[in-house]
Formats: C-alpha cells, structure tokens, sequence
C-alpha cells in the first residue's frame, strides 16, 4: 500500500469509529419537497411493468433465480437461500459481510436494497393505475424504517446506497407529487441526505476506485442534482461530478475497453456515466462525459454478438443502474441502445437494439439503422483483439486477450485468463468463460472460476497464471503484451517465475475460421500442460473422424482437428452462465508434456448451413 492510501485508510477508520457514537445525520430544511427530476411521464404502461406489479402485490420476490419467502413488504435483511437474518440494528461498520459464516453471499440480499423494481412501479402509478403507485411509496417508506442511517448490512457498501438513491429518486419523479403527506416527503428527503452524507464521507480511493467509486460519485451527484435545497447538495454535486469526470478518465481507456477487463463491468460503469450525463443535462449542468461514453460504446459494439451479447470474460454481477425486470436482462445490447441514444450516435447501436421501457423514459432511442461491423480491430490500450467475420453464412466474432489481468493494483474483478479467446457464431456463443458463480458464498468457488485451467488457454502444472490473494486481490499477476506489429501473435510471462517458460499464442485467418498455435519458451526439459476450450452447455463435443465436432441441438457449428505432442480428449469443466447459479459444459482439453519449441495447432472451422 502506498503512503497516501494508508493516511486514507487510518482516516477512514478514525471516522468509522467517530461515528459509532454520533453518525453525522444532515440537517434537512421543513417543507421540502420529494425530489422530481424533469423526466418525461410514461404514457402507457409496459406488461413488465404490469407483470411485476402482479408479482410484488403477491409478496414474490425473484432476483438471480431465487425466490424470497413471500411478503410485501419483504423482509429486507433476510438472506434468501440460507434463511438468516442479516444483522439489522448492529452499528454498520461491525457487520462483518464477508466473513460470516452460513449466512451466504450477501450480494443477493443487497440486490433487493437496491430497490430497483420501485421506479417500475411508480411509473404504472404515473400511467394511471393508483395501486401500484402507493405500494410503490408504502415499500419506499417501508425501507426507511427499518433501514436507519448507518443501522445494519444495507448501509456497509458504498455502491449500494448510491444505486438504491438513483432508485429513490426515479420513483419519487414518477410518483405523484400530492400522493405524500409533507411529513412523509420530509422522512423520504431525509433519507436521501443520510445516503449523500454517508457517501461523501468513505469514497472508494486508492486501490479500490473502480466501478464503486464510479456509481459512488453517480450518487452523490444525483442526490446533488435532485435535491438542490439540501444544504450539502452544492458540495455534493460538485464532488460527484468532478469524480464521475476522473472515473471516465482511468476507468475506460483510451481506444474504449473498460479498465476492470471485464465487459459487463465496462457496460455497467458507462451506464453509470450514461445517467449522470444525462441528469447533468436535465439539470442545467452538464458533464463533459459523452467522448468517454463513445470510446466505451464503440468497444464493446465490435464484442457483441448478432444478439448484443459479450463474452463474459472477467467477473460478471449483472449489476445495472436503471432495473427493468428482475430476472437476466440483455444488459449490453440495452446500454448499448441508451448510449446510442445519450450521444447522438447511431454507430453504438447494436445489431438489435434493445426497447427498454424504462430506459426509454430516461433517453429517447433513435429510430436509425444499426451499422454492420466486420474486419479486425486491435484494442491496444486494453488489450484485446477482435475478428468479425462472414464465415460459411454465420457471423463469427472471435475475441483474444493480451492485456492485464484487471483494473489497479488489486485487479479485482480480474480472473487468470492471459491469451485466453472467446466465439461466437451469430447469437450463439460458442467458446465461454467459465463465469463468475459467486462472490461470498462456498469456500472455494471464487478461485475456482478464477482459475486458468477453466479459461481457453494453455495451464501449466494445473496452476493458474496468476496467484490470487482474497475473493477480490492478487498476490502475483501475469503480464501479458502481443508482439509488435502483430494483433494476434500474444505473449505472457504468468508461468515465468513457477516455471521458467514464456506462453505463446498465435491466431491466424483460415477461409474456413482460424488457426490457433500454441507453445512455450524456456530452458526447461518440459512441461506438464493442458489446453482447454469450454463449450457453451446448449452445445455439445463429439468425435468426428480424425477431428471434433460442436453442435447444437439443431445442426452442427465448428469442427475442430489438432496436431502436436499432447492427446486430446472431451472432458468437462464449471460454468456459470449467470450470477449465483453453476452447471458443467464440455470442453475439449489437449493434456501431456510441452517442451521449448513443440507446438499444439487447433484448426477451427466453421461448418456451413445445413
């Protein structure tokens, strides 16, 4: 740790213990009113809207695949899965989150705080249908009091209060003014000015300003904007906007990839920036963020698949700032589309754009043509190549990695994946990532996902290329470059210090899909390795004469043949597709010993239409 973030620590832990005893609570003037952003009122109400109202009236809870016991208003401290009660009066700072055990990952108790399914409603509210307005404000009141400032796990987390406040306010803008008593719009405003003062008070710097700082800074700057008579709100804005200007900076690069490494990320953090562009505009403050939001755009449109989906490469939460529904939603196609919207440019659009009704109450889409996107693009910067191709009637997309292993020193959201590639044929994904699972919950799992021999690249001894230290740091990090001149001859030194030897890629265009060289470079008489590549779970491996074949249910995809020293076989790996849930997929992993100079080649092509 550096000096300057060892001062911020010891000062942040001399507030933590201040405010034990005498949390500071901001004073917040009589007669104000709920906050009410200058967003236009829905016209006509959505079916998810309507579905969800169905569902919330009910007490059914659903997030993440996981259904709550029933209740409305629910149980917020209630750990769904183990049925434990999460620590609800204790002092904020004394709840120990990660380390409590049988009490699960808390990331799924958090999702409900986050109160993401309040503006739907409010918005059905505002089209006309009254009950679903006032469960909308008897939930948000209903938080409140069982949520005191700096009371319980809700308030741990900076990421969490300043998603729930963006939450807060876009329920009371599209809830009736006249639908609050003036006692009742005082205790919501005083909320909003207990999560502005706690997120002031403990930013996210140093090694952990990455996408938290960001949503932090978001925060700040929504309370700020929304609530102009706070005596703090001036300040507020100030600091959230200058920190959403520096987060725009670090955290999405110069050529556009996200600095977290992870493409779900980059889209939650532009979704991030998105808002706070467009609030700014609202607001008669605008933000210089709209260059960033277009780097960020156009990277992630050369990843996405003919559906709008990226590889999950890196960790994956689902985390988004505007909710339309609980379930999995097409995050990046949907970010894509409102930053298409936010920046005027009909580049960013997706192959198919994303009708989010929500969203679209936020950023008016545009009504142009998504743009077709073929060729090679090197993203240097970030380090990621990507090939886009027409290949026997199908639209391959072929994503290569040589970058770092994650954002700052802590790479937190980073899994040990150096040279690593991921496809897909149209919209069905091909060769994956082995996911994210879970962050808290089994001991074990988060390394397990993490680790190289789940990733499609080479493993030496079953050890990862990089060795982590915690759920979100690592104690040693693969470098990894591509060679001059070259977007597809990689490199990384990950196995350097273990075991002496250099790891080596090199893709190359087939006309039927690519080939791909594997090997090593050292002084060592050889090597135990396996190479591996993951196969989504709606497909399948087979042998196909002297080769492999992947298929889906309905046709065959790719056929695979290699060559070299190691034997190749069909054997099978963890995924998880989303957060929370795991299965297995096949993958086809070549296993023996490599030394210096021998090469494994994977030809890989893409089989024609039936």
């Amino acid at each position: 740790m550096e000096p300057g973030e060892v001062r911020h620590r010891l000062g942040e832990q001399w507030r933590r213990h201040h405010d034990r005893v005498r949390p500071p609570l901001p004073q917040v003037p009589a007669g104000v009113s709920v906050p009410r952003l200058p967003l236009p009122l829905p016209r006509q109400a959505a079916p998810a809207w309507q579905q969800l109202n169905r569902s919330v009236a009910a007490g059914q809870w659903h997030w993440w695949g996981v259904d709550w016991p029933s209740a409305t208003p629910p149980d917020w401290h209630l750990d769904p899965i183990t049925g434990r009660r999460w620590q609800a009066d204790a002092y904020c700072f004394d709840v120990p989150f990660r380390h409590l055990d049988g009490f699960g990952d808390i990331k799924y108790l958090w999702e409900l705080n986050r109160l993401q399914s309040l503006p739907a409603l409010a918005a059905l509210g505002a089209c006309g249908e009254a009950a679903a307005g006032a469960l909308a404000k008897r939930l948000v009141l209903d938080w409140i009091a069982h949520n005191p400032p700096w009371r319980g796990v809700n308030w741990t987390s900076g990421i969490e209060l300043a998603l729930r406040a963006v939450s807060l306010v876009l329920t009371t803008t599209w809830l009736p003014q006249d639908l609050w008593t003036q006692a009742e719009q005082h205790t919501v405003v005083s909320a909003l000015a207990a999560h502005g003062a706690w997120l002031q008070r403990y930013p996210s710097l140093f090694s952990s300003a990455n996408n938290h700082r960001t949503a932090e800074a978001l925060g700040l700057w929504t309370i700020g904007c929304a609530c102009p008579d706070l005596p703090d709100a001036a300040a507020w804005r100030q600091e959230g906007g200058a920190a959403l200007q520096a987060m725009a900076a670090s955290q999405i690069l110069p050529d556009g990839i996200g600095g977290e490494q992870s493409p779900t990320y980059t889209a939650f953090t532009l979704e991030c920036l998105a808002f706070a562009s467009r609030i700014g505009d609202l607001a008669g403050t605008p933000l210089p963020l709209k260059d960033a939001l277009r780097r960020g755009g156009l990277a992630l449109r050369w990843m996405v698949d003919t559906k709008g989906e990226v590889p999950a490469i890196g960790d994956d939460d689902e985390s988004r700032v505007i909710s339309e529904a609980p379930g999995r939603e097409a995050q990046v196609a949907r970010t894509l589309t409102l930053l298409a919207a936010e920046t005027s440019d009909p580049a960013l659009l997706p192959p198919q754009p994303v009708s989010a009704p929500l969203s679209a109450l936020i950023w008016p889409p545009l009504t142009s043509a998504p743009e077709v996107l073929e060729g090679e693009r090197c993203f240097a910067d970030g380090g990621y190549s990507v090939a886009r191709r027409s290949l026997a009637g199908r639209i391959a997309v072929l994503v290569a990695d040589h970058g770092p292993l994650g954002f700052l020193s802590i790479a937190a959201h980073g899994h040990a994946d150096a040279t690593a590639v991921w496809m897909s044929l149209d919209d069905q994904p091909v060769f994956i990532d082995a996911g994210t699972y879970a962050y808290h919950a089994e001991p074990g799992s988060r390394d397990r996902f993490r680790a190289t021999d789940v990733h499609n690249c080479l493993c030496i001894g079953g050890q990862s290329s990089s060795d982590s230290a915690g759920d979100f740091n690592w104690r040693r990090k693969a470098r990894s470059w591509r060679e001059a001149g070259e977007i597809w001859s990689l490199r990384h030194d990950g196995y350097q210090e273990p075991f002496g030897a250099l790891t080596g890629r090199m893709i190359a265009p087939t006309p039927a899909g690519w080939r791909i060289t594997d090997w090593l470079e050292g002084s060592g008489a050889g090597w135990p390795v396996s190479i591996g590549f993951t196969v989504h779970p709606a497909l399948t491996i087979t042998m196909d004469g002297s080769g492999w074949l992947i298929a889906s249910t309905q046709e065959p995809l790719v056929r695979i043949t290699s060559t070299g020293p190691l034997a190749v076989a069909i054997g099978c790996a963890p995924v998880s597709l989303r957060f929370g849930t795991q299965t297995s997929a096949q993958r086809l992993v070549a296993v023996g010993t490599l030394t210096s100079g021998q090469q494994q080649v994977w030809e890989i092509d893409v089989v024609a239409r039936c």
